[in-house]
């Protein structure tokens, strides 16, 4: 591959979207019952399975164009409401694959999407948020925000819910970057409005994120009182696996920043163990790299180096890109040089 100039990460995504492919017998199924099997599993973090029942969902739609280009067609209602479905299940595609850091692939279906005639407002936006989102995952900022401004003056044009969304999309953009007063008015309107639609999960999911960046501009309490709210919540309902991670991975940070070793211990434990009964190798990871920190500030060697055994198993099954994996890679070399370890790291580590 290095001869061939291929990055190997390229390849895995390429087999990755190939073992993805689970079979699902869509016989029995209707669209819209393919999309809310695929929104469980991806609820749960099961993105794989998801994948598998969005991609039934696309087919089924694609089958009622009867094999034509959409592009070429006239508005025909019945023909209309059949493309903006298979737009709609484009975006839920782009969003497991983004969840499963498979960048490339996430921004697929979006750019097809937008070719796609007849669409409704929220459908193209969609589109759009998505390419903001995915760009600013691959810290490709100034296209991100390029897509991130366009959508935001079209947001007006969409329902209350797709501008819930929008807004949360602009606030993590923002986030990711570390410009936090800056994101902060976004992710308050995000909150408000899924609220306003009946949203809580959403509304609790984006306060999560608004709670830390509250954190970073001086916040302390008020950060932990809403992750914490945010996070029982989540365990009380259950099947909120990706969003209550995020509640204690925050949580845990916090606490490390602000020197409470042992509270921090605890969440970013329950953490990992959350991450680890989903199979959420990014989550565990990152977890796992907060617990080995916590360790070295506190003296704890051979707990340290258990988190690292742990650290080395994870390597292989993650993009070498991941910035927590590039943190690791560099600490672990400081430390074994005898330095002082890694400083506090990006907020972009967590989101």
């Amino acid at each position: 591959f290095r001869l061939l100039g291929t990055p190997l990460d390229y390849v895995d995504e390429i087999i990755a979207e190939a073992e993805s492919r689970q079979v699902i017998d869509a016989t029995g199924y209707s669209f819209d019952e393919l999309r809310r099997e695929g929104d469980a599993a991806r609820l749960v973090g099961d993105q794989w399975k998801a994948l598998a029942y969005f991609q039934a969902a696309y087919d089924k739609a694609k089958l009622e164009l009867g094999g034509r280009d959409p592009r070429g067609m006239r508005a025909d209602r019945r023909l209309i409401g059949t493309i903006n479905r298979m737009a709609r299940v484009m975006i839920d595609l782009a969003d497991c694959h983004r969840r499963l850091r498979q960048f490339r692939l996430a921004l697929g279906p979006p750019g097809r999407l937008l070719d796609l005639p007849h669409l409704c407002p929220d459908n193209r936006l969609g589109g759009v948020l998505v390419h903001a989102t995915v760009w600013g995952r691959m810290e490709r900022f100034y296209r991100a925000r390029v897509y991130a401004e366009h959508a935001a003056k079209r947001l007006h044009e969409g329902s209350r819910k797709l501008q819930a969304y929008g807004y949360g999309v602009i606030g993590f953009v923002l986030f990711d970057q570390d410009r936090f007063e800056e994101a902060i008015p976004h992710q308050e309107k995000s909150v408000r409005l899924h609220r306003l639609v009946g949203d809580e999960m959403s509304a609790l999911h984006v306060s999560s994120v608004l709670a830390f960046a509250y954190f970073k501009i001086g916040y302390p309490t008020r950060a932990r009182s809403m992750l914490e709210g945010a996070y029982r919540v989540f365990a009380r309902e259950g099947g909120h696996a990706e969003f209550a991670t995020l509640a204690l991975a925050y949580l845990g940070q916090i606490e490390f920043e602000l020197g409470l070793y042992d509270e921090a211990r605890e969440r970013l434990k329950a953490c990992a163990s959350l991450a680890r009964r989903f199979s959420r190798d990014a989550e565990l990871f990152l977890a796992t790299y907060r617990l080995w920190r916590v360790e070295l500030a506190t003296g704890h060697d051979k707990a340290r180096r258990r988190h690292e055994r742990t650290l080395q198993g994870l390597l292989p099954r993650l993009d070498p890109t991941f910035l927590p994996v590039r943190e690791f890679v560099a600490a672990k070399r400081m430390v074994a040089e005898g330095g002082a370890g890694p400083g506090k790291g990006s907020a972009a580590v967590w989101h």
